[in-house]
């Protein structure tokens, strides 16, 4: 067979390579079976149409490793009479123990992936599940905001500090919560097409056939109080941030004020001629930036935000309007996303 060609369908099939705290046997491993390479480590599976006519199961690490060093263009894999996987290629021959195959296989089996009903999934779903990803909480104390909820309106996520909704173009008409972790490795796959949603497991396919399976992060979500604080319908007057506050921004966040929280800003507020000032300051020094004023932005006059840098160069990268409310949250709305950064409130 191509080398190449079983080197990318490794790859592929990588996310579900379980790490050395996952104590599932056979989840550090590839599985062949017969028309399929698959993986499974208890939270993802990953299935990938590739024919080897052989079933068994080897180290994963250590076999990709060889595989992905190798020169010739064309190898040959063999399941020897010992049990032992053979991969040859010119004068390289690599010896594995062939693992039992039986439990993962059980495993893999039982998600039934050959029986799924499979659903449409809208064209935009992997482009807001990547931008709300970026708002989803790592913080493992908040566990409930460690993921990206899926709803029929659309896709949010939170990280206490930010949150960021994303609509669908084709509505869902199901519920689930994507561990963070888990996202990270679905959006890598740019032609999901189709999904289903199980008691236990969510399912995703490509154009190719290719299945990966999350298991359900099962978390009471905070949806209907995050929404609460992204409402636009009251927000009052829009404005424009300037194109070039993203570079000033970036320069003042490392002077950025800290609160005894130790929560980062960096402070932004119009001087008498219309100028914009963005500052920053710390104990051993301070920034400050000017944005002479043009038609081209706009800013409310008496008003200071007091932001984040990192949250609001993220939402700067997605658009430049926005509005405040209440004096305590930065709303930003862009196409189908719309955002809200939590303001820092002397």
């Amino acid at each position: 067979m191509n080398r190449i060609d079983l080197v990318n369908a490794l790859r592929m099939v990588m996310p579900g390579i379980g790490d050395k705290n996952v104590l599932l046997e056979g989840s550090s491993s590839f599985m062949f079976d017969g028309d399929w390479v698959k993986t499974f480590n208890d939270e993802i599976s990953v299935s990938y149409p590739f024919k080897t006519g052989l079933k068994c199961l080897v180290k994963a690490k250590e076999f990709y490793d060889v595989l992905s060093k190798m020169e010739s263009e064309e190898i040959k894999l063999d399941l020897l009479k010992d049990g032992k996987l053979q991969l040859s290629s010119g004068k390289t021959v690599l010896k594995m123990a062939s693992l039992d195959i039986s439990s993962l296989a059980a495993l893999v089996n039982n998600l039934s992936l050959e029986n799924i009903k499979w659903r449409p999934l809208s064209e935009n779903f992997l482009k807001g599940l990547d931008i709300c990803s970026q708002f989803a909480s790592t913080d493992t104390s908040f566990s409930s905001l460690c993921g990206v909820s899926v709803d029929d309106d659309g896709l949010i996520a939170s990280d206490r500090t930010r949150a960021g909704f994303y609509r669908l173009l084709v509505k869902t008409t199901e519920d689930f919560i994507l561990r963070i972790g888990s996202v990270k490795d679905l959006i890598k796959f740019k032609s999901i097409s189709q999904f289903s949603v199980g008691e236990s497991w969510i399912h995703f396919r490509d154009e190719d056939g290719v299945c990966f399976s999350v298991r359900k992060y099962k978390v009471e979500f905070p949806r209907d109080t995050i929404k609460k604080f992204m409402d636009f319908d009251n927000a009052g007057e829009e404005y424009c941030f300037p194109e070039e506050l993203k570079s000033s921004i970036e320069r003042a966040s490392v002077m950025a004020f800290s609160t005894k929280e130790g929560n980062e800003y960096v402070s932004l507020s119009l001087d008498k001629k219309g100028d914009l000032i963005v500052t920053g300051s710390k104990e051993f020094g301070e920034i400050e930036e000017r944005i002479i004023k043009s038609k081209d932005w706009s800013f409310p006059r008496e008003t200071t935000i007091q932001v984040n840098p990192a949250c609001l160069l993220s939402s700067l990268s997605i658009g430049r309007k926005f509005f405040i409310k209440e004096n305590q949250f930065l709303l930003m709305k862009n196409g189908n996303l719309e955002s809200v950064i939590a303001l820092i409130v002397d």
